[in-house]
């Protein structure tokens, strides 16, 4: 939150099963142009603390993946 993001959000996941993840932010080409660590992470919440940076205004694509699958979680809209 919020979506869209102007300058930072937050993004909180639940209930994940204790599952080691990496996330990733791809555009809307599908290339990754970020990849995301989380600031704190539990076997029920994931978060991550979001900012802009020098990312263009668009639709980007929050996915995690897992050793188990790979989930597109969350569409980003920056404006």
């Amino acid at each position: 939150m919020p979506n869209p993001v102007r300058e930072e959000a937050d993004i909180v996941m639940h209930n994940l099963n204790g599952n080691d993840l990496r996330t990733e932010l791809f555009d809307i080409n599908g290339h990754t142009v970020r990849h995301m660590a989380p600031e704190s992470f539990s076997p029920d919440e994931y978060r991550i603390r979001f900012l802009r940076g020098n990312l263009s205004s668009g639709n980007y694509l929050l996915v995690l993946i897992s050793d188990k699958r790979v989930l597109a979680r969350k569409s980003l809209t920056i404006n």
